[in-house]
C-alpha cells in the first residue's frame, strides 16, 4: 500500500536594496544622477505600504551643479515569503501499471510578494509599488497514467 507524500518549497528572503535616483542630471554628466540624502529614507514598518514604500522627502536635488552625497542601495524593498505546496499518490492496478494522483498550489497563503517602488526622486510616481514579484495563489491538480 502506498503512501501520500507531501512535498514542499518554503522561501523567505529580505528586501532587495535599492537606490534613489534623480529625474534630472544636474551633474551635467548625462550620467545617473543621484540626489542629496536629507535624513534617512526608511519609513518604519507601521508606514510603509505599497502607496508609499520609503520617505521620497528624504532626498532633493542638490542645489548646485553637483553630485548629489546619496550613496547607493541606502533603502530596501519589501522582503519575499512564499510557500508551495504539492501532495500526490501513486495507485497500483498491475505490476507496470498505476495512477498518479497530484495536486499542487503555488503560493498557497496568498500572499502577495511587492516588487520595487519608483524610485525616481522627482516623479510623481516616487515610492509607490506597483507590481507584485509573484502572481496570486494557483491550484493545479492532475492525474498521469503509467503504462
Amino acid at each position: 500500500m502506498r503512501q501520500w507524500q507531501l512535498s514542499g518549497i518554503a522561501a523567505a528572503q529580505t528586501g532587495q536594496p535599492f537606490t534613489a535616483t534623480l529625474s534630472t542630471d544636474p551633474s551635467g554628466t548625462s550620467t545617473t544622477a543621484h540626489p542629496n540624502r536629507l535624513r534617512d529614507g526608511s519609513l518604519p514598518a507601521g508606514q510603509r505600504g505599497p502607496s508609499r514604500w520609503f520617505d521620497t522627502a528624504a532626498f532633493a536635488a542638490p542645489p548646485c551643479v553637483c553630485f548629489g552625497n546619496s550613496g547607493r542601495n541606502i533603502v530596501r524593498a519589501p522582503g519575499l515569503a512564499n510557500l508551495d505546496l504539492g501532495l500526490s499518490r501513486d495507485f497500483v492496478f498491475a505490476e507496470r501499471r498505476r495512477l498518479q494522483f497530484r495536486g499542487e498550489a503555488f503560493n498557497l497563503f496568498n500572499h502577495p510578494n511587492l516588487g520595487l517602488p519608483v524610485m525616481t526622486i522627482g516623479n510623481p510616481q516616487a515610492g509607490i509599488i506597483g507590481s507584485v514579484v509573484n502572481p496570486e495563489r494557483q491550484i493545479q491538480v492532475a492525474a498521469k497514467l503509467y503504462f
